[in-house]
């Protein structure tokens, strides 16, 4: 009888954790935010490895000038949208420039306007390499991150803390952590939507949670706020949309934007 109160007993925990607010509609933020039980063996082994990328990738990060011929033909487009106020139609010299994907212009042209890097005038800002190679190497950390996550969730705290080791000390992928160029804008996010894939494919328990998820709120916010700015810069920018014709004039297009 008293094994069987226990089993009743466990069940009914069970039942409950199953119909908590958490798993009703958010297994995929359970997923993103409870990987494991942080405890304080797992905070040293994150608190590691983040220490380890950011050791490696941002020490001295704006010290040198652009070197690589595409850093500075890359970080002249961005300087060209914050100087012309266009982000929406990247320029390079005398023509438009639409032969690489537009996010790295979109991260480092606000970060050029910003410091005054848009201003044809004086010298350029002592910050703009440090400006336009900080959204690369932030996406690397990232990027380490979440492959010490999927490993965790997949292996062991130890192939997480040494899979995400290698990859930081990877020439390549060390090379490319510091160099405002496109190759970790594409390198970053695949990897890291290629770790989410291999935990929702291999982990028995992450599947089958996700068989019924819901979308939670915090993605649906993440996906807002960066479809937002682009919307708003098609509106403002858009030669499609006649905004001059619209609005009266191109300077009324200009006012609070």
């Amino acid at each position: 009888n008293q094994i069987q109160e226990q089993e009743q007993a466990a069940a009914v925990q069970d039942d409950e954790r199953s119909h908590s607010p958490l798993d009703k509609g958010n297994e995929l933020a359970r997923f993103f935010l409870g990987f494991h039980h942080i405890d304080a063996k797992e905070g040293f082994c994150l608190a590691l490895v983040m220490s380890v990328a950011a050791g490696l990738f941002l020490p001295f990060l704006g010290s040198t000038g652009f070197f690589d011929p595409w850093e500075s033909h890359y970080a002249e487009v961005a300087r060209q949208m914050a100087a012309r106020d266009d982000f929406l139609y990247p320029y390079w010299k005398n023509s438009h420039f639409f032969s690489k994907p537009i996010l790295l212009f979109w991260l480092t042209g606000p970060l050029y306007l910003l410091i005054g890097a848009g201003d044809a005038k004086g010298e350029i800002p002592e910050l703009a390499e440090l400006c336009g190679r900080l959204p690369i190497t932030l996406i690397s950390i990232f990027t380490v991150l979440m492959v010490y996550l999927a490993a965790r969730r997949l292996w062991s705290r130890r192939a997480a803390v040494l899979s995400a080791i290698v990859l930081c000390t990877i020439p390549f992928y060390y090379f490319i952590s510091r160099q405002a160029i496109t190759d970790m804008l594409y390198v970053g996010p695949m990897s890291s939507a290629i770790c989410l894939l291999a935990v929702a494919f291999f982990d028995d328990e992450t599947r089958d949670k996700l068989k019924d998820a819901k979308i939670p709120w915090f993605m649906m916010a993440i996906f807002g706020l960066a479809l937002y700015p682009q919307l708003w810069e098609i509106a403002r920018s858009g030669a499609f949309l006649n905004r001059a014709d619209i609005l009266g004039s191109e300077f009324n297009t200009r006012i609070g934007f």
